[in-house]
């Protein structure tokens, strides 16, 4: 017999992330800390699908690399991806036989658009898709993001 297979899907949730990397123009390399979490809207085992309360948390640990595709105005189109690990915590409200927190390989890929508020100061919005193996995310996480990058 086969190992049960688990899918959870979830609601919308909220990120936060901050990263420090070096620009090599028009490559960037940075290492990224990232915590996620999202409310649970159904899980299913084996195919069989059931509404369910709680929640699920991630800690990333990443290595991204991002591609500058330089225009001749302040605004930047990037695309990239990253690999890490990450630690998933999945916390149900009426039970806790299903809890578990679990180390695993991560990975993600997106792309944005930075505008140039000085020469130090970008402000960027950004699209990312962040995934594990083994987590039962079903389809993945989808994360909009708006922030500001610093180049000392």
């Amino acid at each position: 017999m086969g190992a049960e297979r688990h899918k959870t899907q979830l609601d919308a949730g909220y990120a936060l992330d901050g990263t420090v990397g070096h620009d090599f123009n028009p490559f960037r390399v940075e290492g990224e800390l990232s915590w996620r979490n999202a409310e649970i809207d159904k899980h299913a085992i084996n195919g069989r699908s059931t509404d369910v309360e709680g929640k699920v948390s991630s800690l990333g640990l990443m290595v991204n690399g991002w591609y500058d595709l330089h225009t001749a105005s302040r605004w930047t189109p990037f695309i990239g991806g990253g690999i890490g690990g990450a630690r998933i915590q999945t916390d149900y409200a009426r039970t806790s036989k299903d809890d578990k927190t679990d180390w695993v390989f991560a990975y993600q890929a997106g792309a944005g658009l930075g505008y140039k508020l000085n020469e130090s100061t970008t402000l960027q919005a950004q699209y990312r898709y962040f995934t594990t193996e083994e987590a039962g995310i079903e389809d993945g996480v989808h994360n909009m993001t708006v922030g500001l990058r610093y180049r000392f």
